[in-house]
C-alpha cells in the first residue's frame, strides 16, 4: 500500500523540480541564447547543483529540446476548442486569449517559442529550427482549418488560406512582440478584444455578404436545384 504511494509522490516531487530547471532554462536560454547558456547558469538560476541537473537531463540540448516540446503540448492542449462550430469571432477570441495568457504566466517560454518562430533559430541551436519546426507548422493549420470552417459558413472571406495565416500570426506576433518590449506597458491579456476585431476587419465578410452568403445554397444543394 505505502509502495505505490510513496513511488506516486517521487515521480510528483520529480515533476515539479523538472518544472522548475525548465523555468530556469527558459529564463537563460531567452537572455543569452543557445550557445552562450551553460548548464551552470541554468543550476544556479534554478537553485540547484549542476550534478542535480544531470539527473534530469543528459546535456544543455536534451535540456532545450525537452523546453520547446513542453511548451508547445502544453499550448496544443490549451487551444484545443471545446466546440468547433462556435462563430469566427469567439474561436479567435479563444485563440488570442489562450495564447497572451500563456505568454503571461510564462513569458520567457513563449518567447523562446516564437524566437524559433521568427526564425531566431541560429541563436538558439541550429538543429532546434528544423525539429521543432512542426510546432509552428501545427499551429498554422489549426488557424486555416478556423479560416476554412469560418468561409464555408460564409463568415470569412473568400481567399488564399495561406494569406489570412500570415496576417493572423502577423497580427498576433506584433502585439505580443511590443509587449516583450515594454514590460510595463499595458497586460496582454487586455488587448485581447482589440486583437480579435482588428482580425475579423481584416478576414470577415461584411455582415450583408455574410447573410447572403448563408442564405446561398451549397455546392451539393445547387446540384439538385
Amino acid at each position: 500500500m505505502n509502495g505505490p504511494i510513496k513511488s506516486e509522490r517521487k515521480d510528483r516531487r520529480r515533476e515539479r523540480v523538472r518544472k522548475e530547471i525548465l523555468r530556469a532554462a527558459a529564463e537563460v536560454f531567452t537572455s543569452k541564447g543557445f550557445h552562450e547558456a551553460t548548464i551552470q547558469e541554468i543550476a544556479r538560476v534554478a537553485d540547484f547543483s549542476a550534478g542535480a541537473l544531470y539527473n534530469y537531463f543528459d546535456n544543455k540540448e536534451t535540456l532545450f529540446c525537452d523546453l520547446i516540446a513542453d511548451v508547445q503540448e502544453s499550448l496544443q492542449q490549451r487551444l484545443n476548442l471545446p466546440d468547433p462550430a462556435l462563430p469566427l469571432a469567439d474561436q479567435l477570441r479563444h485563440v488570442v486569449s489562450t495564447l497572451f495568457a500563456f505568454a503571461e504566466e510564462y513569458r520567457n517560454h513563449f518567447r523562446l517559442v516564437a524566437l524559433l518562430h521568427m526564425g531566431g533559430g541560429l541563436a538558439l541551436g541550429r538543429n532546434a529550427t528544423k525539429e521543432f519546426a512542426a510546432g509552428p507548422l501545427e499551429f498554422s493549420r489549426f488557424i486555416c482549418t478556423t479560416i476554412e470552417r469560418a468561409i464555408a459558413a460564409g463568415e470569412a472571406r473568400d481567399q488564399a488560406l495561406a494569406s489570412a495565416d500570415t496576417f493572423i500570426q502577423g497580427v498576433i506576433q506584433g502585439f505580443t512582440f511590443r509587449w516583450f518590449h515594454e514590460p510595463g506597458g499595458k497586460r496582454l491579456t487586455d488587448q485581447t478584444e482589440t486583437v480579435v476585431q482588428l482580425i475579423m476587419h481584416g478576414i470577415a465578410r461584411p455582415p450583408a455578404a455574410a447573410a447572403a452568403a448563408k442564405r446561398r445554397p451549397t455546392g451539393s444543394a445547387r446540384k439538385r436545384e
